[in-house]
């Protein structure tokens, strides 16, 4: 496999410029770049609105190619790459943290929605999208931002360990013996709990 040399276009550096690329006219664009982080609508909504984010920004780089196969076919490949700090809730102590956020993305875009959904699942390498006149790679590079993301955000767990023990003891009732052994349906003494404390003793 061979790549089709062709000068690559620069790319401007705003939301309008790559909202709208004629990937399908065969030209290879690159580019790079910082975005403010409230460019992003989508990622807003994922990050704590307790924190300032002012000075949070998106760097980005992007670079399309042309492959040639063996059997002369021509295939267009993107490659992305993004990351940022943002801040985000941790999921175990309730408080904010800072999550470092990189992407490093490879895709080929097919002509066809069929080639799209009959782009094999295991390969790890890239995967496909449908090529386009007027492609949205500012909406991609968002996409590929919040697949990024953790599913559970939270910090490390050294960092927020004490914070998390520090809640539980906030919030867990200050029962005496004797209220242990009380059924909470009942509020009776309930004598099962009463021989399984027996037993542990």
């Amino acid at each position: 496999m061979n790549q089709k040399q062709i000068i690559a276009q620069e790319l401007h550096s705003s939301q309008s410029a790559l909202s709208n690329i004629d990937f399908k006219s065969g030209q290879t664009f690159k580019g790079q770049g910082v975005f403010p982080i409230e460019s992003f609508t989508r990622l807003m909504q994922e990050i704590s609105q307790g924190q300032h984010h002012d000075s949070v920004n998106i760097d980005w780089e992007c670079l399309s190619w042309v492959d040639v196969l063996p059997t002369g076919q021509e295939q267009y490949r993107l490659k992305i790459q993004a990351k940022t700090t943002i801040p985000l809730v941790c999921q175990r102590c309730l408080d904010d943290y800072l999550q470092d956020v990189e992407v490093n993305a490879q895709f080929v875009l097919l002509n066809t929605q069929t080639e799209v959904d009959d782009f094999p699942l295991e390969n790890d390498d890239e995967d496909a999208l449908l090529n386009s006149f007027e492609f949205n790679l500012f909406e991609l590079i968002e996409d590929e931002l919040l697949l990024s993301l953790p599913i559970v955000p939270k910090h490390a767990d050294q960092e927020c360990q004490k914070q998390h023990i520090k809640i539980i003891e906030q919030s867990a009732p200050q029962l005496d013996e004797s209220s242990s052994l009380i059924d909470p349906k009942t509020g009776k003494l309930n004598p099962f709990l009463q021989l399984k404390k027996l037993k542990l003793n």
